[in-house]
């Protein structure tokens, strides 16, 4: 077995990526997803998290995402607030499906990818044997994200302030895979990711 982390900057298409090397045969996890259930269905995050937002961040189906991130974006001390809450609940998730696919998969050459946004801010990096970073031009990554009607230019910048910037990642990565052209490029650059993965979990 061998481990991924991905991430990119916002908008630079990780998920998009990630369901590349899900197609290719990698077994892969967004840490995005953990959140949403968490938030969702942890009785003791969401107690967390109403102590120190107030119960108007609560929605029908659990925290209202939405409205927690307009609360924590806009103030650093209540984005440390909300990941000190967050991150430890994620990285518990993300080791249990990587232990539990081990010892499903044991004696095979297989790849586990997990997406994680923030993998370097929050030291997740450590968790996996390579880590891969999916880059984008500013101009692409901005049309991509305003395209989604989910974030304004306002939102989008004052989340990435939060990030370190693209080309710090790119230094840190072991790979990059440049989403700046066609898809079929893009999905070559994965496949060549997952060749070299696949034959150091042979070894």
């Amino acid at each position: 077995m061998k481990t991924l982390g991905l991430t990119g900057g916002i908008g630079t298409g990780k998920t998009t990526v990630c369901a590349m090397f899900r197609r290719l045969g990698a077994l892969t996890l967004s840490s995005d997803s953990i959140v949403h259930e968490e938030l969702k269905n942890n009785e003791a995050l969401k107690k967390k998290i109403t102590s120190f937002f107030g119960t108007d961040v609560l929605g029908r189906g659990g925290i209202d995402r939405r409205l927690l991130a307009k609360k924590a974006f806009n103030d650093p001390r209540c984005l440390a607030s909300l990941n000190r809450a967050v991150h430890p609940v994620v990285k518990k998730n993300i080791l249990a499906w990587m232990a539990r696919n081990s010892k499903k998969n044991k004696g095979k050459d297989f790849v586990c990818v997990v997406e994680v946004p923030l993998l370097f801010e929050t030291g997740f990096n450590g968790l996996f044997d390579v880590t891969a970073v999916v880059a984008a031009a500013p101009a692409i990554q901005k049309k991509r994200v305003l395209r989604t009607g989910k974030l304004s230019s306002g939102d989008l910048e004052r989340r990435a302030r939060f990030q370190w910037p693209l080309d710090k990642k790119i230094a840190a990565c072991d790979f990059v895979i440049d989403n700046n052209g066609t898809r079929k490029k893009t999905f070559n650059q994965v496949k060549r990711v997952m060749e070299v993965l696949l034959w150091k979990s042979s070894k």
